[in-house]
């Protein structure tokens, strides 16, 4: 009768054990899955935008279109 006990016992430790190890699992799967879709979901709005870097003047960038206006009406003012 004890020797049935002890192994129920031994058998529930290990079904435990195996229950643990499928969740962790689980849980791993579903932490990647979601780092998954950030990832996606930040590539549709890369793709979204025309250049993928919205450039504004205040970003201390600026177009190659800009910088030629500029130096335009340098030379109009100076002439």
């Amino acid at each position: 009768r004890r020797e049935l006990l002890q192994l129920q016992l031994q058998q529930q430790q290990q079904e435990h054990r195996h229950r643990r190890q499928v969740l962790q699992w689980q849980l791993e799967l579903e932490h990647q899955y979601r780092m998954q879709q950030k990832q996606i979901q930040q590539q549709q709005q890369l793709r979204r935008s025309p250049t993928g870097v919205m450039l504004s003047p205040s970003s201390g960038l600026c177009t190659i279109y800009e910088a030629m206006e500029t130096s335009d009406e340098e030379d109009e003012a100076r002439g």
